[in-house]
């Protein structure tokens, strides 16, 4: 039998059928026999020749296959070892190549992303077959640069019209989509100086609620500019004017209006407004030194602070008539409750702070009631996306329904290993059970690191990520999978807060919006930290009060609605 199968093996290698022959001459007995040692010997020097051709070829896997059956046939000669080592070389350098490709076209999304299109582009130019990637990354620049010269149009046929929600828009829409357009600058200048001399055109008539609601939207498109901190000035300085009347302070009112006559000198309304509230103010005094005043206290009563918190918030009242909640204000820093945190530029003390207060409680009039924020919350930022927010240092991913019920469910199959994500200080770790891959390499144990990959399973998958280096809160981007009952693939591991914004550096990215909002918890409440006026449903929110659950919040140009957590 053993000489059949040598020349059998001989006759495959006369007709040039190498693998066969190496199947025939795999068993041991072949090396003691004489015959078949030569037949080996010719066999390698075969596979070795064939081996060099298909590499010469470009064609690495089969050649890397005839190196390793000449190992197993010859052992570590010479000459297989030279085959081993030309292939190894090849696919590293084909390896490198690769990892340049995945990382220019890495570098082009997020040039793409940030609407610089021709960086994006140029990050591709001179790299050799771009792939998959690349392709995807140019087809969408050129979508994008498509999109946003209608965008462009349409912004300046609103401006002409002085249609200034459309110009807006569209202005906002097109920057997201081509942010280095050179036509966006002259543009974004044009309109801004429409809306703010809209904005003055309405103080001057005495509509500061449309002045106010026009400087709100341009806001992000002009950036803090002297003219806008003019107008917001100006505003303020209304807002405090009004304050002191429903505070039944009319000689501070008038205080506040002479002080706003300089600013507005075309605007008539303030001279009949100062004679008001001054005979407001007599006949207070006239009230105060008659009869009542023998029983009234010396200062009007302020305002009602907000009471200790409660797990039965009281219900909703009714705003007396003509009476507007009071919203913090850019330039009111000096009387608003203020919060400070710092997260690399986005930090000091900032006014507008509002969340869910000490009473659990919206508003000072027309109040909606507030609750808790829970371990685990989904936030749903419109135009944007959803997320699930967790709170605590320690969080576990694993499959949903799993008896474990992990904090992180994820729609996968059943058989998905459970992992856990541990903060300490500034760290995140990584445990397993057993094995997971992250970044190619199996680990139980592992120091997670700012664009870590990991795959729980051959098809879920899941992306690390600390995108602002002041904050210690944590990113995860999930892919072949999804959290059940929402479409959300984003998971927030929050320590002290979570910043929405325009810029790679914000947790949620934001473009529309011109400066960043910080959500953050105290004393088991959530919080808001912004520059601008924030809204729940209708009522405006004060410095201390709060961002209810199941209720539309809107800061800016985003609005956002926080719900419990389902499973």
């Amino acid at each position: 039998m053993l000489i059949l199968r040598i020349r059998q093996a001989e006759t495959a290698l006369a007709d040039g059928r190498l693998d066969e022959a190496c199947d025939l001459a795999r068993d041991e007995d072949l090396r003691s026999h004489r015959r078949g040692q030569d037949l080996l010997g010719r066999l390698v020097k075969a596979l070795i020749e064939r081996g060099r051709g298909h590499l010469d070829a470009g064609r690495i896997q089969p050649a890397f296959a005839d190196a390793q059956k000449a190992y197993r046939l010859g052992g570590g000669l010479p000459e297989v070892a030279a085959l081993q080592a030309a292939v190894a070389e090849v696919l590293s350098q084909r390896q490198q190549a690769e990892q340049q490709r995945a990382d220019a076209a890495g570098q082009a999304r997020r040039h793409l992303q940030d609407g610089q299109l021709s960086m994006a582009e140029g990050m591709l130019t001179g790299i050799e077959g771009y792939g998959q990637q690349g392709h995807m990354v140019l087809r969408e620049a050129a979508a994008r640069r498509a999109g946003a010269e209608p965008a462009i149009q349409r912004a300046a046929e609103a401006l002409e019209q002085r249609d200034w929600d459309v110009a807006i828009r569209c202005l906002t829409e097109a920057r997201r989509l081509h942010a280095s357009n050179p036509r966006l600058p002259d543009l974004a200048g044009r309109i801004t100086r429409g809306v703010l001399d809209e904005v003055r055109a309405s103080l001057d008539v005495g509509r500061v609620d449309r002045a106010e609601i026009l400087l709100d939207r341009v806001g992000p498109l002009a950036g803090r500019t002297v003219d806008v901190e003019e107008a917001v000035r100006i505003i303020g300085q209304c807002r405090l004017a009004a304050d002191r009347i429903a505070r039944g302070r009319p000689h501070e009112a008038e205080q506040a209006l002479r002080q706003l006559a300089g600013l507005l000198p075309g605007a008539g309304w303030i001279g009949a407004a100062i004679e008001q509230a001054r005979a407001a103010a007599e006949a207070v005094g006239q009230l105060r030194t008659g009869p009542l005043g023998l029983i009234m206290p010396l200062e009007p009563a302020p305002l009602a602070a907000p009471s200790a918190p409660s797990a039965h918030p009281t219900a909703p009242q009714t705003a007396p008539f003509g009476e507007r909640p009071r919203p913090v204000r850019w330039d009111e820093r000096a009387e608003a409750p203020t919060e400070r945190i710092d997260i690399g530029g986005l930090g000091g003390q900032a006014a507008g702070v509002a969340g869910v207060g000490q009473a659990g409680q919206v508003g000072g009039a027309g109040e909606v009631s507030g609750q808790p924020v829970p371990e685990r919350f989904m936030l749903h930022v419109d135009g944007v996306g959803s997320y699930l927010v967790v709170r605590g240092p320690k969080v576990t991913i694993g499959a949903a329904g799993a008896s474990g019920s992990p904090d992180v469910p994820l729609l996968a199959e059943s058989g998905l290993g459970e992992v856990t994500i541990e903060r300490a200080d500034e760290d995140y770790f990584l445990k397993a059970a057993r094995p997971v891959i992250v970044d190619d390499r199996p680990v139980t144990e592992k120091l997670l690191a700012d664009g870590d990959r990991i795959a729980l399973s051959t098809r879920c998958r899941v992306r690390f990520g600390v995108p602002n280096a002041a904050s210690t809160s944590a990113v995860l981007q999930l892919s072949g999978t999804r959290l059940p009952k929402t479409d959300a693939r984003r998971v927030i591991l929050m320590d002290r807060e979570v910043v929405i914004g325009p810029g790679a550096a914000a947790h949620i990215r934001a473009d529309q919006m011109g400066e960043p909002v910080v959500l953050y918890v105290r004393d088991g409440w959530l919080c808001c930290r912004a520059s601008r006026m924030v809204m729940a449903g209708e009522q405006a929110l004060a410095g201390g009060q709060g961002l209810p659950l199941d209720t539309s919040v809107r800061v800016g140009a985003v609005s956002m609605v926080v719900t419990a957590a389902q499973g």
